[in-house]
């Protein structure tokens, strides 16, 4: 496990420790900022890790501007949203063969 792995693991577990009882997506929280901070390179960790948390998206949306297309029904379905994060990842070079490119 790399520094950058160890690093966005930490925080992911400290946004969900502080964040377990809201019903909000808490973007100014400090460990949403560090991750989001990290830029681009945190990328294919973050898809490494979706399902862990509901702030990946949110982060992989403003670290790489890209919007995922979502039908209307499936808004808010973190399945949906994380295999579509998954597709985007795939169809940018990010993953190979069900394996994230680090």
């Amino acid at each position: 496990m790399t520094d950058l792995d160890q690093k966005i693991e930490y925080l992911i577990k400290r946004w969900e420790e502080d964040n377990q009882y809201k019903s909000n997506i808490d973007t100014d929280h400090i460990a949403y900022k560090a991750i989001v901070s990290l830029g681009n390179e945190a990328v294919p960790y973050l898809l490494k890790y979706l399902g862990k948390s509901w702030i990946i998206p949110y982060a992989l949306y403003e670290i790489t501007g890209e919007s995922i297309d979502l039908d209307d029904d499936d808004k808010g379905i973190f399945d949906v949203i994380n295999a579509a994060w998954l597709k985007w990842g795939e169809q940018k070079g990010l993953i190979k063969d069900s394996n994230i490119v680090i």
